[in-house]
């Protein structure tokens, strides 16, 4: 009986542990994991989300940038640290819901090790190409891919990546053969396009609308459901393939086990910082929407992604070691 009383006083007394954790939150030092190289999309929001929590932290997060691997050793960090709500990732979901299925080695378990926050914005892809390309319009793009079979080489995030698939899904959709080159990271992707080391590039508009902007690459479409009012003579894609949208979805996450309270107050911390009005300024101008989901609602949109993309895997035969 003696037993049976302990147990249920420390049964009674682990939600005031566990608010308690909330409430003193952060207790130490904080870092924002970005894996891939800085400048591109999630390096960037990752960096104005530090900045914003100063306030409500008393601390800036430390961003670090731990690239490789299509975002695997970033997220094997988080995965592995202390499961306190003190380390987060901010990274793009389609690589999160694409490398489980692409990677049959992953040290990590998406959905055990890692734990869904909320998803920060999307951003919908532009279609470049380098200035020394001689497509002048996404129709010259298609007719010269027409002509020239093999010969577009298609700078990727990465083989997997969710530029690569998509790019991947529009060349099949109108029946091209490009080549694809994988560099590290958007944000190298585009120097690699700016650079005429690769061609074209499907990357995210919140990370390439300033290089679009000093004519470091070539504007050619966008993959929105419509065209954008800040580019209203820039084609959709849907206008050569129906119904087609693709982006990059930022989101951000912390280890798996964190207690729910802590969550819970990551998350409450992460919706004020992105609801604020200069916050919402500068992603939307940027190109970007901001999303701010639920925890939960997060995590079951991010189960439906995986099971989308593991079909275009499957299709293609795609792998990665």
């Amino acid at each position: 009986m003696k037993r049976l009383l302990a147990l249920l006083v420390l049964g009674m007394g682990l939600p005031l542990v566990a608010g308690a954790q909330a409430q003193k939150f952060p207790s130490k030092p904080t870092r924002i994991v970005v894996p891939f190289v800085p400048g591109g999309s999630s390096d960037i929001l990752a960096r104005l989300i530090s900045a914003n929590l100063k306030d409500a932290w008393g601390q800036a997060p430390l961003v670090e940038n731990r690239p490789g691997a299509s975002g695997a050793i970033g997220a094997d960090a988080v995965a592995k640290a202390a499961p306190d709500g003190h380390t987060l990732i901010v990274t793009d979901l389609g690589t999160m819901a694409i490398l489980p299925t692409l990677a049959k080695n992953l040290s990590f378990d998406l959905h055990k090790d890692l734990q869904t926050v909320t998803i920060i914005s999307f951003s919908p892809y532009m279609v470049v190409v380098s200035p020394k390309h001689p497509a002048k319009s996404l129709a010259e793009l298609l007719a010269y891919s027409k002509a020239n079979p093999g010969k577009l080489n298609v700078a990727t995030a990465g083989i997997g990546s969710n530029p690569h698939l998509a790019s991947l899904q529009f060349s099949k959709a109108v029946g091209l053969d490009w080549v694809f080159v994988p560099s590290k990271g958007g944000a190298q992707a585009i120097v690699d396009v700016a650079g005429g080391h690769a061609d074209a590039l499907f990357n995210s508009m919140l990370a390439t609308a300033p290089h679009v902007k000093n004519g470091s690459v070539r504007l050619l479409a966008i993959a929105a459901p419509k065209r954008d009012p800040a580019y209203p003579d820039t084609p959709i894609l849907g206008e050569t393939v129906p119904g087609f949208v693709a982006g990059s979805w930022q989101g951000i996450f912390t280890t798996g086990g964190t207690p729910r309270d802590v969550v819970q107050r990551l998350h409450a911390d992460l919706v004020k910082v992105l609801a604020a009005p200069d916050m919402q300024g500068r992603i939307a101008g940027m190109g970007a929407e901001p999303i701010a989901n639920s925890p939960d609602e997060f995590d079951k949109w991010l189960r439906g992604e995986r099971e989308r993309w593991a079909k275009v895997i499957r299709d293609n035969n795609l792998k990665i070691d």
